[in-house]
C-alpha cells in the first residue's frame, strides 16, 4: 500500500494538520503514546475515587457489601500495560499498588487501547462499549454488573452532571443538594487517601 503522497496530503487538510501534530509531538505514534498515558491515569483516578466512593457514599458501600471478602477486582486493556485493582477488605473497596501480585477474581479487560480511551474519556458508555463489543469480562457476572454500578454512581456523584450524562447509560435521579454533599465527602477520603499514601 502506498503512502500518501505530499500532494494528497495538501489537498486533505485534516490529514496534513494530523501529520503536523504527530510530527510535532513526537513521531506519529504520539497519540498512541498520549492516549496510552491518559488511560493510565484514569485508571488510577477510577481506582482511588472507587475507593474514596466505598467510604463516602451509602449507595456504593451497599453494593460493595455484596462482593465476597477477599475478591480482587481488575480493570485493564488486552495486552498493553494500564490498568488498576482493587480488593474487597471488610465493607470498603482498596485500590491495590501496582507492585501488589494479587490477580483478578474479576476482571473488566478493554480489547484495545483506544477502545479504553473512548470510555475513560467519556466519548462512550461503558454500557455502549460493552454493546460494541470493546470489552471482556472474566468472572461472575453478577458481581460485574455490581461494579458497573458502583463505576456508574461514582461518575454519578464526582462529575458534572453534563459530563455523567455522557458516560452513564442513564443518569440518576439525583438531587443537587445529595450530589454536592456525597461529591465533597468522596473528593474529601479521596485526598485523605492521597495524604495518607504520600
Amino acid at each position: 500500500m502506498d503512502l500518501p503522497s505530499q500532494d494528497q496530503s495538501a489537498r486533505n487538510p485534516v490529514r496534513a494538520l494530523a501529520e503536523k501534530l504527530a510530527a510535532s509531538l513526537g513521531g506519529p505514534d504520539a497519540p498512541y503514546r498520549a492516549q496510552r498515558t491518559f488511560t493510565a491515569t484514569m485508571m488510577h483516578l477510577m481506582a482511588s475515587l472507587l475507593q474514596a466512593a466505598s467510604d463516602a457514599d451509602p449507595a456504593v458501600q451497599n453494593e460493595v457489601l455484596g462482593f465476597p471478602e477477599g475478591l480482587v477486582i481488575g480493570m485493564s486493556v488486552l495486552g498493553d500495560t494500564p490498568q488498576m485493582r482493587l480488593r474487597k477488605t471488610g465493607s470498603r473497596l482498596v485500590r491495590l499498588a501496582s507492585s501488589d501480585p494479587a490477580k483478578p477474581n474479576l476482571a473488566i479487560i478493554f480489547k484495545h487501547l483506544t477502545h479504553a480511551f473512548l470510555v475513560l474519556s467519556f466519548q462512550e458508555s461503558t454500557a455502549r462499549s460493552f454493546a460494541n463489543d470493546r470489552m471482556i469480562t472474566q468472572g461472575d457476572v453478577a458481581l460485574a454488573m455490581r461494579l458497573v454500578r458502583c463505576l456508574n454512581r461514582m461518575e454519578a456523584v464526582t462529575l458534572p452532571k453534563l459530563v455523567a450524562e455522557r458516560a452513564l447509560k442513564a443518569y440518576p435521579d439525583l438531587p443537587l443538594a445529595e450530589k454536592l454533599s456525597l461529591s465533597v465527602r468522596t473528593y474529601a477520603y479521596l485526598l485523605r487517601d492521597v495524604w495518607r499514601n504520600r
